[in-house]
Formats: C-alpha cells, structure tokens, sequence
C-alpha cells in the first residue's frame, strides 16, 4: 500500500465522514472552517488514492448475520496484498493493518450462524496464525462522544443534526 500523508484538514474531513457519512459538504465545510469547494476537492482526492470510501452499513443484529473479530499474523511481505483483498471481499466489515504491518484484525458480517471464513484465511501462504472470536452484542449503541467530537460543541451541531447526535 503506498503511504498517504493527510493534513489537519484531511483528518478532521475524515473524522466528520466517520461521524455522518452523508453529511452536505457545505455542512462539512463550515464545520472544518473551509469553503465548500476545498471539501469536495479533497473528498474526491482521498476517494480516488483510495484512502477513503464511505459505505452505508445495517447493523449486522438487524439483519441476521453474524459477526466475528479475526486476528491474523502475516508474513510482511503478504500484508499489504492480503489487506486490499480483504477490503474487496463482500463479508469484510472493517479491516486494518497492525504490529508493523505483521498483523491484520477485521471484522466479518456472515449470514445467520455461520462461521468466520478461517479455514481459507489459515491455509493462504502469508498467515502464519489465525483465530476468531464471534461478537455476541454490540458493546455501544449509542454515539462515543469522543468519536464525535470534532471540536467546539457548536461545530458537533453542524455535522451530527442536533445535541446527542442523532
């Protein structure tokens, strides 16, 4: 994966589309203090290097999927081959690169009861390890103010629709 150097501004971009990702840009805009234009610009920039892509998920308890937490340790020089492919695989919930680029934890939505997809995961030839934990609940229901907090209590108005979020 070729490295990606992300400004202030590209930061709080992203931390506003992580909080609301079908928030306006002019909305966006005034919150980070930036025409809406520059919002757009960089918006399509980090869509198209491929550091960003936002994506409407249900909750997996909704829906009747399962959901695992699946940790492998990998050969460095397969992380970064393994990691892209697991973003385009259509279970794969959440992925990321860990431990210097040794490590990969993602989350995987399967349908009913069904297991993590280890079996194919441990037999690839750059997972030295795999394992899996099923996530019985959702550990929080309700915004982490922490996640949400894009600076001034005025600016989380702008982006999250009102006081609490939605």
């Amino acid at each position: 994966m070729d490295s990606v150097t992300l400004d202030p501004v590209d930061l709080r971009l992203l931390h506003a589309l992580q909080i609301d990702g079908r928030a306006a840009f002019s909305g966006i805009a005034d919150v980070l203090g930036v025409s809406d234009r520059t919002v757009a610009r960089r918006s399509g920039r980090l869509r198209a290097r491929g550091s960003v892509r936002v994506a409407g998920v249900t909750g997996s308890r909704h829906t009747g999927h399962a959901e695992w937490l699946v940790h492998l340790r990998v050969l460095p020089s397969g992380a970064a081959a393994l990691t892209r492919a697991l973003t385009h695989r259509p279970d794969t919930a959440w992925v990321t690169v860990t431990s210097s680029g040794t490590g990969i934890v993602c989350v995987f939505r399967v349908p009913g009861e069904g297991a993590a997809p280890l079996d194919a995961l441990g037999r690839l030839p750059q997972v030295t390890h795999a394992d899996a934990q099923r996530l019985l609940h959702p550990v929080m229901d309700r915004r982490w103010s922490g996640r949400t907090a894009l600076g001034d209590g005025a600016q989380d108005l702008v982006v999250t629709g009102g006081p609490g979020g939605r």
